[in-house]
Parts: structure tokens; C-alpha cells; sequence
């Protein structure tokens, strides 16, 4: 279970396509428990099936204006309210972001330096 976790990132949708694909596997392969093998196999299977997940979502972010800007930086550490657009457009972005699980709110900011550690 640990294993699933870390390889997942905690992620419900992670846990629960690599758990799937784990059981799955040992259904069509009659196996009465999973193996460290068979999770292994799950979780190249899991990678598989979401890569073409990960693209369309890539997509639909670039049809979002600046998202991927606002994006870069919170990765870099840089608070995005500093970067070169207004308000409205980064607070869209952003919004945007959350909506589509890219990001997710934290409950505080931090304020040292102008970077956000948290949206």
C-alpha cells in the first residue's frame, strides 16, 4: 500500500487507475495476490492509459489564457500576481487551474519575498 501511495502521489485518481490496473492483472492472470512484479506491471500499464489523459489536459490548459505563465510560475516559487498580466487574467488562471486539478487551494499564503508557496 506504501509503494501505491508513493508511485501514485497520494492522488485519488492515481490510487485508484494503479490499484485498477493492479487488480485487473491479477483477475485476467488468476492470481490470488498481488505481487511487487505484478505492480510493477500495473504501474507501467497505469502510465500508459494516462499519457493520452495528461495530453488532452496539457491541451485544454493551453486553450486557457496565461494559464501556463500563472503555471511556471508557482513551480519557479515566483508569486504570479507579480508577473507582467492583470489581476483578472492571473485570478482566471488560476481558477482555471484548480478547476482542472493542476493546482489545489491551500489554505494560507506565504509572504516572504512576493512567492507564493501556496494558491
Amino acid at each position: 500500500m506504501e509503494w501505491l501511495l508513493e508511485k501514485s502521489g497520494g492522488h485519488p485518481g492515481g490510487v485508484m487507475n494503479l490499484a485498477y490496473n493492479a487488480y485487473f492483472l491479477a483477475r485476467v492472470q488468476n492470481y490470488s495476490t498481488i505481487s511487487a512484479d505484478l505492480m510493477f506491471s500495473a504501474f507501467r500499464k497505469t502510465l500508459d492509459t494516462l499519457g493520452p489523459v495528461d495530453n488532452a489536459l496539457w491541451l485544454e490548459l493551453h486553450r486557457i489564457p496565461h494559464a501556463d505563465a500563472v503555471l511556471e510560475a508557482i513551480i519557479a516559487q515566483q508569486a504570479p500576481y507579480r508577473l507582467p498580466l492583470s489581476k483578472t487574467v492571473v485570478t482566471r488562471a488560476l481558477h482555471a487551474l484548480i478547476q482542472s486539478s493542476i493546482l489545489e487551494k491551500g489554505s494560507g499564503r506565504k509572504r516572504d519575498r512576493g512567492a507564493a508557496s501556496t494558491v
